[in-house]
């Protein structure tokens, strides 16, 4: 309720609720849990395709953690690139990196889920410091390994 529903309708995370508020929020607040129970749901219906747990849990988390893995690389080892260039560049990163796990579900690339990991994390550092070229911020793109 706090990270959701307070930040969005009183733009704070600690808000000064009246009680009838507070009642109000416990109401949606098990709404909230309804439906992401559903959610769970559906999700382990289409996921009973995917194999055992360990690699459906690795299959789902290569499409995020390269992506993740580039976005902590380039602000440990690149520190001059901005957060626009990152968060666009991150953007892009996961886009392709669903192309390519479509593509190989569909049988016309034969990649192996694992390199997503890589190939996520190398294209966000390097589209980062390309787009930090294009993208005007104060810090300067210099890479620094």
């Amino acid at each position: 309720m706090i990270d959701f529903y307070c930040r969005f309708k009183y733009g704070t995370s600690t808000p000064v609720c009246s009680e009838a508020d507070k009642q109000k929020q416990y109401r949606l607040s098990k709404w909230y849990t309804f439906g992401w129970g559903v959610f769970c749901i559906i999700v382990a219906q289409f996921s009973n395709r995917m194999g055992s747990l360990i690699e459906a849990v690795n299959v789902l988390g290569s499409l995020f953690y390269g992506v993740i893995l580039g976005i902590f690389l380039v602000a440990f080892y690149m520190k001059r690139i901005g957060g626009k260039a990152v968060f666009w560049s991150a953007v892009v990163s996961e886009l392709i990196i669903i192309m390519l796990f479509v593509l190989d579900n569909n049988g016309t690339i034969g990649l192996g889920f694992l390199w997503l990991n890589v190939i996520g994390a190398l294209l966000v550092c390097l589209l980062a410091y390309t787009l930090s070229f294009f993208i005007n911020e104060k810090k300067a793109a210099t890479v620094l390994l």
